[in-house]
This record gives C-alpha cells, structure tokens and sequence, in this order.
C-alpha cells in the first residue's frame, strides 16, 4: 500500500526546515565525515582482513572475511545510528554541495558588496572634497568681486576729481 502524502509532505517539508539551517548543516556535514572515515576504516581493515585470509587460504572462493571484533564494536553504535538514514544520505549530500556553491557564491557577493561599499565611501569622501574647494572658490569669488567694487568706485572717483580739476584749469 503506498504511503499517504500528507505525511510524506509532512516529512520532507520538516526535512528541508531541517537542511535550510547552517547550524544543522554543520552538524550533518560533521557526522557525515565522521561516517566517512569510519567506513573508510572498515574498508581498509576489509582489505587486510582478505589479503590476510588470502595468503593462507588454498585459493578457492571464500565468503567475504570478518571483521575483527574491536572494529566491530567500534563501528556497531555509529552503524546503528546511521542505518535508518541512509536512504537519505545521498539527498543529503546533493543539497550539502549545493548549499555548498549557494554559500561560497553568497560569500563572493559579500565580498563584491564590501568592494562596492568602500567605492563609495571613498566617490563619497572625494565628493566632501570638491564640495570644500567649490565652496572655497565661491568665497575667493565673492572676495575678489568686492575687492574689483572697492576699487572701480576709487578709480571712479579719482576720475571724477581729475575731470573737475580738468574742468577747472581749463575754464
């Protein structure tokens, strides 16, 4: 009988909730190594269990050999644990990597915010600067057009007294 939706939607949904989260993705990512080299492990002790049993068998097909007891007492609880996940280790994995490139590409863009940011700090610092300098011209401007002032009324009225004295020899 095919299992009903809503509880499968259910499940999947509390399962992305789950895997949409980095501090739950830190901690799968860590189990899933620790998986990892465990099963790394046993597949080396596998294959120095058969070489061993290789060299003092008489060459006919063994059954695959066993694992010394230590091993298996190390790995029994870790195996235990993951055997119920393991259908969903490699959707696991999938969304591990692609979160993976979401994140490195989220921390590019970080770093592109960053650059873009001190741009316009720095566009915004040499703009306060020609603000200054415009407004020192402006105020350099504003001297110097009363300076000419002061001077066209002096030399208006030295004008004005040469031609009354001009005025006055000739007459």
């Amino acid at each position: 009988m095919p299992t009903p939706l809503l509880p499968l939607l259910t499940r999947l949904n509390t399962q992305l909730t789950v895997l949409a989260q980095p501090r739950h993705l830190d901690n799968i990512s860590r189990r899933l190594k620790l998986l990892l080299s465990d099963l790394d492990r046993l597949a080396a002790a596998n294959q120095q269990h058969r070489r061993s049993a290789g060299a003092e068998g008489d060459g006919s097909t063994t059954a695959p050999a066993a694992l010394p007891a230590s091993l298996q007492e190390q790995l029994a609880p870790a195996l235990a644990r993951l055997v119920p996940a393991l259908p969903q280790i490699p959707h696991i994995l999938a969304r591990l990597r692609t979160l993976a490139t979401l994140h490195a590409s989220a921390a590019e863009f970080g770093n592109a915010l960053s650059a873009l940011e001190e741009e316009q700090r720095q566009s915004r610092e040499a703009l306060d600067a020609l603000n200054q300098a415009i407004e020192g011209v402006e105020g350099s401007l504003a001297e110097n057009g009363r300076v000419v002032k002061g001077n066209v009324a002096g030399l208006e009225e030295r004008v004005d007294a040469l031609t009354k004295r001009l005025d006055a020899t000739s007459g």
